[in-house]
């Protein structure tokens, strides 16, 4: 469904909108860290880890959770809204984007709660209720988005993202609402601090998770466009980036579930199950996602074609994204495990190798356009994985021989 949007709006707004509208995206992204857009992985650890042995903390954990996200979320929409003309003049330097920017932050009322609630059920494991919820919120965003930039442009392309997050999160409240009353879960929506301290403390690794990924790519995409033609790059990039998403689509669907398997296994001591559930899952994923890539590559000529002649030139930026994409599958499962072990930091610092070697190969290829922001992409993300899997090994190793 994100794939058909996407060909729809690139169609409609013509490279350079089409670029717009990934730039203003990627800047609600970056303020989403601070509205706790990265609560919801939290929320799968530890919901998973004690819904076994401890439902009172469960529920504790469920609480905060959902009322940080809420207060945060708002906090931060207000600040969005107040700066919007600020980031809009001064760092996207297009004063035609402070409307867009100011309609793209109400999605931060919504993503925050929906990523929680979503990554509650998933530590439940309630993925029949996660797998429903995820076909409505592809549905209803296709339809509002491609309506939206249909009849109203870039303007109306972020307006259905929000419209359809509103319409969606309802039905979310509904579902949590019923696993928990299942479960004889009460929800007491207070901040408190007693009891959750562990919580608390994996929070703000979680949130510099965030800091050390979002930002860097911000700036990577703020670097584009301040070269040549860079909101041209930027749209034929973003088209790039939809077609290297269908890479990670099915290793996504692999590792989502071992958000909750690992901590479990981890929690009760069941390492032998732990290397396993890593290799097996590691090598479907690197496999399914190489074919899809060289798939990709193959017809990447004809892709090109569906967007309009504008975006002819885009092929080789979909055939280097893809095979980034291969390296970001891959890492999914290796920082699944390094979450479920409590070691967050070593996420951080893969993340901000990341960003260093993006940002840094991004200005020095500036001049390559799209293609140059793709090659940074593809060595920041070999380098993160390398990282995360040598660290994951080490510490396998010495699980297993103990």
């Amino acid at each position: 469904m994100g794939m058909l949007a996407s060909i729809f709006c690139a169609r409609i707004l013509d490279p350079e909108g089409f670029g717009a509208l990934n730039m203003v995206r990627t800047t609600v992204l970056m303020f989403g860290v601070f509205a706790g857009t990265g609560l919801g992985i939290v929320a799968v650890k530890f919901v998973a880890e004690y819904r076994d042995a401890d439902l009172k903390k469960t529920a504790q954990h469920i609480s905060f959770l959902l009322t940080v996200s809420i207060l945060a979320s708002f906090f931060v929409t207000v600040l969005c809204l107040l700066i919007s003309k600020f980031v809009a003049i001064n760092i996207l330097g297009e004063i035609n984007l402070e409307r867009p920017l100011q309609i793209g932050s109400l999605m931060l009322l919504f993503s925050s709660l929906s990523g929680v609630q979503i990554g509650i059920l998933s530590g439940f494991e309630r993925y029949y209720s996660v797998a429903l919820l995820t076909i409505l919120d592809a549905i209803i965003g296709f339809i509002a988005i491609a309506f939206g930039a249909k009849f109203w442009g870039l303007e109306g392309a972020i307006a259905g993202s929000v419209i359809a997050l509103f319409i969606t999160t309802p039905f979310k409240i509904y579902i949590l609402s019923g696993v928990c009353k299942n479960l004889g879960i009460a929800l007491n929506f207070q901040i408190s601090i007693k009891g959750i301290r562990e919580l608390v403390i994996f929070i703000f690794p979680a949130i510099a998770v965030g800091l050390c990924a979002q930002p860097f790519d911000w700036l990577a995409r703020i670097i584009l466009t301040n070269s040549d033609n860079g909101y041209i790059q930027l749209g034929l990039f973003s088209m790039a980036v939809t077609w290297s998403q269908i890479v990670i689509f099915v290793p996504g669907q692999i590792a989502a579930p071992t958000q909750a398997i690992l901590p479990n296994l981890v929690g009760n001591g069941e390492w032998r199950k732990v290397s396993n559930v890593i290799k097996h899952a590691g090598l479907i994923i690197i496999g399914t996602s190489l074919v899809v890539t060289i798939a990709l590559w193959i017809f990447s000529s004809n892709i090109t074609k569906l967007y309009g002649e504008q975006y002819s030139s885009a092929s080789s930026t979909i055939t280097l994204l893809c095979f980034s994409s291969v390296f970001c599958a891959a890492s999914m499962i290796t920082k699944n495990y390094l979450f479920a072990k409590n070691k967050v930091w070593v996420v951080v610092n893969s993340h901000l190798l990341m960003g260093v070697i993006l940002c840094g190969l991004g200005y020095a290829l500036k001049g390559y356009g799209a293609d140059g922001l793709a090659i940074a992409y593809l060595l920041g993300w070999a380098s993160l994985f390398v990282f995360q899997a040598v660290f994951t090994r080490q510490e396998l190793r010495k699980k297993l021989v103990i």
